[in-house]
C-alpha cells in the first residue's frame, strides 16, 4: 500500500511527514505537468485509473492533499493573455484527482475543505453556535449593495469575494455605493 502527497515538490513539510511512513510517498505536484511529467486518467471497464508518467497508481491507502488551491503557474513561455486560461485548465485537470482513490484515507479532503470555506455556510454555522452575526449581503448588484449600505445605520464593511468578477470594477477606482 502506498501514500500519495498532492503538493508542490518543494513543500518543506513533506520530508518531515514522509520520514514517519513505511515507504517513500508518491508526490503528485500539479506543476509537474508543466515541466513535462505525464498525468493521465484512463477509463475502461467501469473504472478510472490515474497514471503518473505512464504508471498506474494502485493500492493507495492514504492521500494527503496539502494546501489545495495553492497551485500557481510558474513562469511559462506563453503569451500573458493565455496564463489565466492555462491555470484554469491545470486546476480543472487536477480536480479530477480529488475524487480519485475512494478506498484511501484522505487527509484534508478537498470537498470537505471547499464546503467549510463557504462564507454563507460559515455565517449560518456561527449563528447556530450562538455567535452574534450581523446582517450580511453577498451580491454582484450595485443597486442591492447601495440599498443595503444605506439601511445600515452604523455603517457597513465591504469585502469582495475572490473570483467574484469584481476585479475590473474594483481596479477602476470607481465608487459603486
Amino acid at each position: 500500500m502506498s501514500v500519495v502527497f498532492i503538493s508542490r515538490e518543494v513543500d518543506a513539510h513533506l520530508p518531515f511527514v514522509a520520514k514517519h511512513l513505511h515507504e517513500k510517498p508518491i508526490i503528485v505536484d500539479p506543476a509537474q505537468v508543466l515541466r513535462g511529467h505525464e498525468f493521465s486518467y484512463y477509463y475502461a471497464n467501469g473504472a478510472v485509473e490515474f497514471l503518473l508518467n505512464g504508471k498506474p497508481l494502485r493500492n493507495i491507502s492514504g492521500v494527503w492533499l496539502r494546501r489545495p488551491g495553492d497551485f500557481q503557474i510558474p513562469s511559462l513561455p506563453i503569451e500573458q493573455h493565455l496564463q489565466e486560461y492555462t491555470l484554469s485548465i491545470q486546476k480543472e485537470f487536477m480536480s479530477l484527482l480529488y475524487t480519485h482513490f475512494p478506498e484511501a484515507l484522505w487527509i484534508s479532503d478537498y470537498h470537505a475543505i471547499k464546503r467549510a470555506s463557504s462564507k454563507t455556510l460559515q455565517l449560518v454555522t456561527a449563528r447556530k453556535l450562538g455567535l452574534n452575526v450581523p446582517r450580511t449581503l453577498f451580491t454582484s448588484s450595485s443597486e442591492e449593495a447601495r440599498a443595503f449600505v444605506t439601511s445600515c445605520k452604523k455603517g457597513a464593511v465591504a469585502k469582495a469575494l475572490p473570483n467574484a468578477g469584481f476585479k475590473n470594477r474594483l481596479m477602476s477606482g470607481k465608487s459603486y455605493v
